[in-house]
């Protein structure tokens, strides 16, 4: 969760190489972290908020310039979303949502990561469609909605999406049937 100050990032002395070196060191660690956590969840779980915390502030202040990182953090959030932990995330998922926290706004990161990204995604809601909130589901359904339109996404995500839209549509004829 460490991280400089916006302020901090402003001035002309502030030294990008360093930075984007720092964020890279937090990156691999968050990779040795998803290696382990299958071993020692429990353990892991102790500390989930800071994890949570701690991977959403590297999605949101990773350089946008540095695709490999962002991509490493994708991997990483991916094996992480993929265990019990995940619904450590569920409250925090509006942050998800957004595709400039998710993916970023660089346009070799948008061009390269977004199968990757909405992939991982999709399998996170997947997981944890029933503890999502309408407005949540809402917000899913958009956004996997748009992406079946969306011809600069592979095939293979087009499919992906339109499976998770009839999940989603299902959880939410349940929910509208309570």
């Amino acid at each position: 969760t460490l991280q400089p100050s916006q302020g901090c990032r402003k001035l002309t002395t502030f030294n990008k190489e360093v930075y984007v070196d720092f964020t890279a060191a937090q990156i691999k660690t968050l990779s040795f972290l998803a290696y382990i956590v299958r071993i020692f969840q429990d353990l892991v779980s102790q500390y989930s908020p800071n994890m949570v915390a701690g991977m959403l502030a590297l999605f949101r202040y990773c350089p946008q310039e540095v695709a490999h990182l962002r991509k490493e953090l994708l991997i990483a959030a991916r094996h992480i979303l993929a265990t019990e932990l995940r619904s450590k995330f569920v409250p925090h998922i509006e942050q998800l949502f957004d595709e400039d926290v998710l993916i970023g706004n660089g346009w070799t990161v948008n061009e390269a990561l977004r199968p990757l990204a909405y992939s991982t995604l999709a399998d996170f809601v997947h997981h944890v469609r029933s503890l999502l909130t309408l407005p949540n589901l809402s917000i899913a359904v958009q956004l996997f909605s748009k992406n079946v339109y969306d011809e600069s996404l592979p095939i293979s995500i087009q499919r992906m999406s339109c499976k998770l839209l009839l999940n989603l549509v299902e959880c939410i004829r349940q929910r509208s049937d309570k």
